[in-house]
């Protein structure tokens, strides 16, 4: 009977033991909350919210954050670059332009800045004002001699206008400041390829691969085409072990079936 007892008031002690330690945390965190100010967005967290519903679609709710962005931090130079995005794939140019136009008086207000001329091209490019979006890469390049995405984005531009040993001095200049920037391997594989410089195509497909940290299209991609290289060269067991490798990163490519199909 006295063990009975001796474990009802044990259990009593720890029941009294648990509700004020409840009590003491329900304290502590209402102490907390009270005086946590409360979280207020920066301009930063609304242009990532922005990125983010632009991404999703949701256009409405991207114009509303970024101008939120602006209202916070009116410098905020990727907020109108965004801007520009959103307003032109809703079809509202004008304001895509004035978005620009903006951006391009903040940048006149920081012109020591690589950063800022590097989104105002970005948004230059992406409302078709070309010629103005390779000054502003160039001067991106120039302000920080070891960015190497102004020169890709060049030579993006150089290779739709057709300028095709600017767009290769460009690649290279982006590999040589970033040695696994995988985007300029494959681009500067495809001039390789078009220009019929197999050798030194397959070697940049190569690296392609190696590298990773690309598409599953441009891997499928690079595998074909070093299939379609060793072809070339007549070297029948590497095609063919490239146009395999295309297939186990891509089952349905019909092209890598065809490929496989015709030289058994």
């Amino acid at each position: 009977m006295r063990r009975r007892w001796t474990f009802y008031v044990a259990l009593l002690l720890i029941a009294s033991s648990l509700l004020y330690l409840a009590d003491r945390r329900v304290g502590i965190l209402s102490f907390v909350a009270e005086r946590v100010p409360y979280f207020q967005p920066s301009a930063g967290d609304y242009v990532n919210q922005g990125r983010e519903a632009f991404r999703s679609g949701d256009l409405a709710k991207a114009v509303v954050d970024l101008q939120n962005a602006l209202e916070k931090d009116p410098t905020a130079a990727e907020a109108y670059y965004m801007l520009a995005l959103v307003f032109k794939s809703m079809g509202r140019f004008d304001e895509a332009a004035k978005a620009v136009e903006d951006l391009q008086r903040v940048v006149e207000d920081d012109l020591g800045s690589a950063e800022a001329h590097y989104v105002l091209a970005l948004a230059l490019e992406s409302v078709g004002r070309f010629d103005e979006a390779v000054r502003a890469y160039q001067t991106s390049a120039d302000l920080n001699p070891n960015l190497a995405a102004p020169h890709f984005n060049l030579a993006v531009i150089y290779k739709a206008e057709g300028k095709w040993d600017l767009q290769e001095a460009e690649l290279k200049r982006a590999i040589e400041l970033e040695p696994e920037f995988t985007g300029a391997h494959f681009l500067l594989a495809d001039l390789y390829y078009a220009q019929n410089r197999l050798e030194e195509a397959l070697a940049e497909f190569q690296r392609v691969i190696e590298i990773g940290a690309v598409g599953t299209a441009e891997l499928v991609t690079a595998y074909l085409r070093s299939g379609d290289i060793y072809a070339r060269l007549q070297d029948w067991e590497r095609a063919r072990e490239a146009w395999d490798a295309a297939l186990r990163v891509d089952p349905g490519n019909e092209e890598a079936k065809e490929r496989l199909e015709m030289y058994r």
